[in-house]
């Protein structure tokens, strides 16, 4: 008796785990134009409330060949932007010339060309129940 009595417990256990991540999705993002294969390409995931200040999730891809791809798991739906830079020199951050224009690739989600800091308007997607499959250009 005990038995079956766990055994289901575990079952519904199993079926409130499956059941809450439901609602996550996996968002798969490339780069695939590096000019080099130096340094390592910083992924960040924000919402529209901290956005390029408080990331949700922050990822660092590896470069292979001009290439590079990562995943961000367990991401509840709802609208996010994703903002990437090629760091070569590996310090962590973007560097600058003296006018204030970037010295390593910048990209976002949705952006083409980018003239200035990108923006949530411009670079928003919706995430909805299916993992999702984006490319960024530098």
């Amino acid at each position: 008796m005990i038995r079956i009595i766990l055994s289901f417990v575990l079952i519904l256990i199993s079926f409130s785990f499956f059941a809450q991540n439901k609602n996550t999705t996996k968002i798969n993002v490339s780069v695939n134009n590096m000019t080099t294969n130096k340094g390592f390409v910083a992924f960040q995931l924000f919402e529209e409330d901290g956005f390029l200040k408080t990331p949700i999730q922050t990822i660092k891809g590896r470069i292979t060949d001009g290439k590079t791809a990562i995943t961000f798991k367990n991401v509840i739906n709802g609208t996010y932007s994703i903002v990437c830079f090629h760091d070569v020199n590996e310090n962590g951050k973007i560097d600058f010339n003296q006018q204030g224009i970037p010295l390593e690739d910048i990209g976002a989600t949705n952006s083409k060309i980018m003239f200035g800091p990108p923006s949530f308007e411009k670079s928003k997607f919706t995430v909805n129940k299916q993992d999702l499959y984006l490319t960024i250009k530098f």
